[in-house]
């Protein structure tokens, strides 16, 4: 009996695969995470390219994941050669190679593609392409921009509502609950590439169903999947090169997936009694740029490249649109704001009233942060803005009149972050970890230096700190390392398991980071000894940490949760306040009653301590 039961399954199943295919129904084919530029892809690629444009009945074409292999512009412009190979419309949402390793932060997509987010209304339902890749999140993040560009599109929205991603939209994701409130009461189901986790807890843990699709760079054959909504259901089939009839790999009855319910959350949440908010601006643009605090007043950049000052009051002073696009921290000096814009120019602003003073080009992606130096040039004193761009260049121009002082080569990959060391040097660390020594007056290299490890790390990013005799840095092994800042020879390294974030303690006599272990470690400066390790809270093992900030108060941690923790002068942790569901980005003390905190959405606010 039960051998029948099987075989009358299998029956009716070959018969829905039949029956859909000989009916033409309409298809949408999802290509995922092809990684163009990494071995064979081109090849298998093409022959997907061929099988999809022999199909009369697909619509349409998703690629869903890492578009790239290592998001070069190689392989974009290539991706881009292939896809326009499609007999119809193609779509691209990308993954963490396009995002987190490309020279433009994949703004590559936006250029060649128009967007990065797209709706297409099909037969019975409705498709959303979007990112939720982002740096400063572990689990994913949906920006202020894409949550506006919903509600412009809802008047059109069916019942059921795709949604393909990087990162499924469920209750990990940033903002999640933003997105999913526009459509209350409807049916959402994430489509994402599968990367192995479980199904059953994943959807215990998020509370969500959602559709995962066979990844073409763990395939050792071309394959790709196709999408079809048949009776009040969703067929997933899978064609490759081993079989290019479609079968069917996921069935999924619309009945069974819950309607979203909206969800109400609190925007700001202080835990003590003690906390009071003064102000709180709210700009609605994602503002990567830190909090800069100078003689009472408060700057920052936005993405848009709007650079603003904030009175005491939060009011606002002034703004200026630089059309450019600010990914890094602005810096002062006296009357001058400067600024450096992604597409290579560097902005100064007159502090006082926003005036526009001078803009120069350097012809190149700025990909690292700017840092300010003493300098002598035409025999004066004067300051100097380094900088490292995507090509592995630098360079150093005066700050009063934007001269080029000196420029070097440094790397083959881009410089992601440049730290002022002593009186004369700097420090530079491309993207593939090795830390560079330069002489500031000049440029000129005094040493390298890259930790040994096992195994590289593409998306490992750590701080590099120094003071004036030592460099410090982690290994994407979670070793730190304390290298002699005039030989550039290891003094002392430490196995901690860190993973990345690197600060002083407030008497600068221990390193600062956060372990894989959920701890909060301080080490020895003289011999990387552990002091102490400070257990963090459990809810904390899935979240990422974006800073540290010791104070006499205690050390500031912020989180992507939106959450700013304090361990207090007991080395106790205690939460300080809530800030909404978009993660921190900077914290700056203005005096020991009053803080100032900003999250990636855009929001600053001043909160003050009794």
């Amino acid at each position: 009996m039960k051998i029948l039961i099987q075989i009358s399954f299998l029956i009716v199943i070959l018969f829905t695969i039949v029956s859909s295919i000989e009916a033409q129904q309409s298809f949408t084919a999802i290509i995922t995470d092809p990684q163009i530029g990494s071995e064979n892809r081109d090849v298998f690629f093409n022959e997907i390219i061929q099988n999809i444009n022999q199909r009369p009945n697909i619509d349409r074409v998703i690629v869903l994941g890492n578009l790239t292999a290592n998001g070069s512009y190689e392989e974009f412009d290539r991706a881009a050669e292939l896809l326009n190979s499609f007999a119809v419309k193609y779509f691209v949402a990308g993954g963490p190679n396009d995002y987190l390793l490309s020279e433009l932060n994949g703004f590559e997509i936006t250029r060649l593609w128009g967007d990065n987010k797209f709706h297409i209304t099909a037969n019975g339902y409705d498709i959303y392409i979007i990112n939720t890749v982002n740096k400063y999140t572990s689990n994913g993040y949906i920006d202020i921009e894409t949550l506006d560009w919903v509600k412009d599109n809802l008047e059109n929205t069916d019942s059921l509502i795709l949604v393909f991603s990087f990162y499924p939209v469920n209750k990990k994701v940033n903002n999640w609950y933003k997105f999913t409130n526009n459509f209350a009461a409807e049916r959402i189901i994430p489509i994402t590439p599968d990367f192995g986790r479980k199904k059953k807890r994943e959807k215990e843990k998020t509370g969500t169903d959602e559709i995962r699709t066979n990844r073409l760079s763990a395939s050792k054959v071309w394959s790709y999947q196709l999408l079809s909504f048949v009776n009040d259901s969703l067929y997933i089939y899978n064609i490759s090169a081993k079989d290019s009839i479609p079968k069917l790999i996921s069935f999924l009855p619309i009945k069974k997936v819950k309607p979203v319910s909206r969800v109400d959350s609190t925007a700001l949440l202080p835990y003590s009694k003690n906390l009071s908010i003064n102000w709180q601006v709210d700009f609605g643009i994602t503002t990567e740029s830190g909090v800069l605090y100078s003689d009472n007043k408060i700057f920052i950049a936005n993405k848009n490249g709007v650079i603003t000052c904030l009175n005491a009051d939060g009011s606002k002073k002034w703004s200026y649109e630089t059309n450019s696009t600010i990914k890094t921290n602005i810096l002062r000096d006296k009357d001058l704001i400067i600024a450096a814009g992604l597409e290579g120019d560097l902005f100064t602003v007159n502090a006082n009233n926003g005036d526009p003073v001078q803009v120069i080009g350097a012809g190149e992606t700025i990909s690292s942060n700017i840092t300010m130096i003493d300098i002598v040039y035409d025999n004066m004193k004067t300051k100097g803005i380094i900088f490292g761009t995507a090509a592995g260049n630098i360079y150093c121009y005066e700050l009063y009149s934007l001269e080029m002082v000196w420029d070097g080569y440094l790397s083959d990959y881009k410089i992601v972050s440049v730290t002022k060391a002593g009186k004369d040097k700097i420090v530079l660390k491309d993207s593939k970890g090795t830390i560079y020594c330069v002489n500031s007056s000049n440029g000129i290299l005094i040493w390298k230096w890259k930790a040994k490890v096992k195994t590289a790390n593409s998306f490992f990013n750590s701080d590099v700190i120094s003071d004036k005799n030592q460099v410090y840095i982690s290994g994407s092994d979670g070793v730190v390392h304390c290298i002699d800042l005039l030989l550039g020879m290891e003094k002392w390294k430490r196995k901690i398991f860190s993973t990345g974030k690197l600060s002083f303690t407030n008497d600068k006599k221990y390193i600062v980071t956060r372990t894989a272990k959920n701890k909060i470690a301080l080490l020895s400066l003289k011999n990387g000894k552990v002091k102490k390790e400070i257990k963090l809270p459990d809810d904390l093992k899935e979240h990422k940490l974006n800073f540290i900030t010791a104070e006499k108060e205690g050390i500031y941690l912020g989180f992507d949760n939106g959450i700013l923790y304090r361990i207090n002068k007991k080395n106790k942790i205690e939460k300080i306040i809530f800030s909404g569901v978009s993660p921190l980005i900077s914290f700056n003390k203005m005096n020991s009653k009053k803080f100032i905190i900003n999250n990636l959405d855009g929001k600053i606010l001043e909160i003050a301590e009794k």
